[in-house]
């Protein structure tokens, strides 16, 4: 008798799709979740019902007592700053700003003002500061300023200004922009 090689295709079932991994996750962090919230839930009422402590009982006392000192920051600011800047204060800038003439008839002179708005460690900050007060119109300076413990400081400054007016117009702009700045006397003046 005949054999038949011939391969015949056998009518297949409808197969099932494959459930995607990312579902299983899901499920398997589910179930996860509501298993750690239910045992939290038994677990952490006893202790509190029970005014147990996990340690040790704190006693009572000032919250001052149990940390240790701490010495307040000491800052040297004030004390690094050459002689040659003086701080005007605000009830000195009337006097200071008005020309009053001297005793023989010449022309008094009136002490230039600067405004310093920063004194900062690193020459970027400084030149970046100068750039923001240039798009509000503002024409300032850095200078280089070596204090005795040999650190170099780049201050900000804008100025000369010789009358009220215009000072306090400068000093209105920088708060204007969420800046402030300091009143001081030029170099030599």
């Amino acid at each position: 008798m005949a054999r038949d090689y011939k391969h015949r295709a056998q009518p297949r079932a409808k197969s099932k799709k494959p459930v995607n991994g990312g579902l299983w996750f899901a499920a398997g962090l589910l179930v996860g979740a509501l298993a750690v919230g239910l045992s939290w839930l038994k677990l952490g009422t006893d202790a509190v019902k029970d005014n147990q402590w996990i340690s040790a009982k704190p006693t009572p006392g000032k919250a001052d007592d149990r940390r240790p000192a701490v010495p307040p920051p000491q800052f040297d600011f004030y004390d690094r700053l050459p002689e040659m800047e003086v701080v005007v204060p605000d009830e000195e800038l009337p006097q200071v700003t008005a020309p009053v003439p001297s005793k023989d008839g010449k022309p008094a002179t009136v002490t230039p003002l600067l405004i310093q708005v920063a004194s900062l460690k690193k020459a970027a900050d400084a030149e970046r500061l100068k750039a923001q007060l240039a798009l509000l119109g503002m024409q300032a300076t850095v200078t280089r300023v070596k204090v005795d413990d040999g650190d170099t400081w780049h201050r900000v400054r804008i100025g000369p200004y010789t009358d009220r007016k215009s000072l306090d117009a400068a000093r209105k702009r920088l708060a204007d922009n969420g800046m402030r700045g300091i009143v001081i006397r030029a170099a030599g003046g």
